[in-house]
């Protein structure tokens, strides 16, 4: 099998033809890809799948939020304001 994907050009993986799954290893954090099936065999490549639309998960923040203001209420509490990072 050959497994075709965008990285960031098409790129196609040889897969062992006993195996009917994979992995894909070190994709862009919440990112789409179409992604293919090929039957592969000595002769050549045979027809793709259909495109198969799929994301990656959402990653930790990259940028952190801006602490703009703080206020001590009383004696056991503070109140805190910040603004979320631009995005």
């Amino acid at each position: 099998y050959a497994l075709n994907y965008p990285n960031p050009n098409w790129k196609s993986i040889r897969v062992n033809s006993s195996t009917q799954s994979y992995i894909l290893k070190d994709l862009m954090t919440w990112e789409s890809y179409l992604i293919s099936v090929s039957l592969v065999n000595n002769v050549g490549i045979g027809p793709a799948s259909e495109n198969v639309k799929v994301r990656t998960l959402e990653g930790i923040p990259s940028r952190a939020p801006t602490l703009i203001q703080y206020e001590p209420m009383n004696s056991t509490a503070i109140m805190i304001k910040w603004q979320g990072p631009s995005s």
